[in-house]
Order: structure tokens, then sequence, then C-alpha cells
């Protein structure tokens, strides 16, 4: 109902609250959701209606039937496809596994590598592959410690690969970290007074290449 009164004009709904009008001299333009109302074929079941209000004295206008309806189509939401509606396959949304990329290198390849540096004092490459989690736990210590490990005697030695597995790391002070994507693997190191028994440790895959664990607070 468009109301006009000393006031100006007003308008009022029984309908859709969405629903506005633009009134300019004798025209009357009204503006409405498309999904609140089916107006049919000819548009008859659109009306309004006209209410004046002057000393109080109210007069309403016949009912006046909606002409030059146009409509725009109705944008509805993107829906997902069948796929995205499936039920998750096993191993879906589980946590990284560490890095996703082939290996650019072997296990061999990479201890090799690591007691290469760990014996000559060249700790560039030992230090670029302590793994992340590592240098959480340790942000500035980690050079300071390797230095004071470094051995011309220490040789470590890759025995085999366990594959990967849940783990853990608990550091002396207490503190712990999980590792998702840990690969447990079997190694041997001699000197600095080891026995050469075997030992377990764990490695990571970062951008194809295996990163190692270590303490650092001496």
């Amino acid at each position: 109902t468009a109301l006009l009164d000393e006031a100006g004009w007003t308008m009022t709904t029984t309908g859709d609250e969405r629903t506005r009008a633009l009134i300019r001299d004798d025209s009357v333009t009204f503006v409405f959701p498309q999904d609140a109302v089916d107006p049919g074929p000819d548009s008859e079941e659109i009306t309004y209606v006209l209410r004046s209000m002057f000393d109080d004295v109210t007069v309403d206008q016949p009912a006046v039937r909606v002409v030059g309806l146009i409509t725009t189509p109705i944008v509805l939401p993107e829906q997902p496809d069948d796929a995205a509606l499936e039920e998750p396959t096993e191993g879906a949304g589980e946590v990284d596994d560490g890095d996703a990329a082939a290996p650019t290198e072997t296990l061999e390849e990479f201890y090799a590598q690591l007691s290469a540096s760990l014996s000559s004092g060249d700790l560039g490459f030992s230090l670029d592959r302590l793994d992340p989690i590592v240098y959480d736990a340790y942000p500035t210590e980690c050079p300071a410690a390797l230095e004071g490990f470094a051995d011309p005697d220490l040789v470590l030695t890759f025995v085999s690969d366990d594959g990967p597995e849940p783990w853990i790391w608990e550091l002396p002070d207490g503190r712990s970290f999980d590792v998702p994507g840990a690969i447990g693997v079997t190694v041997v190191l001699t000197g600095r007074g080891q026995s050469g028994a075997e030992a377990k440790a764990h490695v990571r895959l970062h951008d194809g290449g295996y990163h190692w664990f270590t303490f650092c607070d001496g």
C-alpha cells in the first residue's frame, strides 16, 4: 500500500518486506525479489493500492494491476557436484605426511653426506638438513651444538628404512613434538666413544630431501 499524506509518500506491504517502491510524479515503480511472488503468465496477481490521507480523510484508490513487469533470471547458489558429496575415501583429510614430492636422493646418500658434514666440520649440509621442528625447538642453539658434536672420527652409517610411523619427538627438557610424516630408520654411529651398535632415528621429507632430528641443548 502506497500512502500519501502531508509528510509525503510512505509504503507498507503485507507481503515480502524486501519489496521497495519508487514514486515519481504519476509513475510508481516496484522492486521485489523474484522468489517472493509468482506473478503468473499475465501478471494479474500483482496489484497495488494507493491510499491518500488529507485532513483526516482517507481515500483508497481501486487496486491497480502491475503492468510492464520485467524479470531477471534467478541466480541460484552454486551446487557442489556429485563427487563433492561422495563419502570421503580412506585417507582423505588426513594430516599431510611431510612432503608429497618424491625423494631426490636415497637414504644411503643422505646419511653419507650427513656423516661427511659432521666429520669434516663443514656443517652447512648438517644445518640445512635439520628438520624445521628442530628449529622450532631450538631457534638459535643448533650451530654451536653441532660444532661441539663434529669429530673427524665420527661415522654415521645408514642400515635400514623402517618406513613411515607415528612418532612423538621427546626432548630431554620434557617438551615433546608430534611429528607427522616421520620415517623410522636404523643407523650405526661410530666414533666419539660410540660402540657402533645399531640405533633408531627418524627423518622426514621436505622438498624431496631428507631432514634429520637431533638435540641441540648440549
